[in-house]
C-alpha cells in the first residue's frame, strides 16, 4: 500500500492545491475509499475516490475533460471538488 500512496502524491498535492483543500484530508479520503487502488470498484463507484456515475459525468463537465474514473488525475481532481 505504501508504494501506491507514494505513487499518487504529486497528483494529490496538485488536486488539493487546485481545490484549496488540505492534502492530508484528500489523502485520508482516498485511503478510506480505495486504499489508493486506481482500479478499485465498489458497486457502481469507481477509481481512487470511488466516484458514482452521476459525479463522474458532472465532474468531467465541470473540469472540461473526458470522464475517466480510473485515471488517477481525473479521480483526484474530481474527488477534491
Amino acid at each position: 500500500i505504501t508504494a501506491r500512496i507514494q505513487r499518487h502524491q504529486s497528483l494529490v498535492r496538485k488536486a488539493a492545491a487546485e481545490s484549496e483543500i488540505d492534502v492530508d484530508l484528500l489523502n485520508a479520503v482516498c485511503f478510506l475509499e480505495s486504499k489508493f487502488d486506481a482500479r478499485a470498484r465498489r458497486g457502481k463507484n469507481k477509481g481512487l475516490m470511488q466516484l458514482g456515475p452521476g459525479a463522474i459525468s458532472s465532474m468531467a463537465a465541470q473540469l472540461d475533460v473526458r470522464a475517466a474514473p480510473y485515471n488517477p488525475d481525473f479521480a483526484l481532481r474530481a474527488g477534491a471538488r
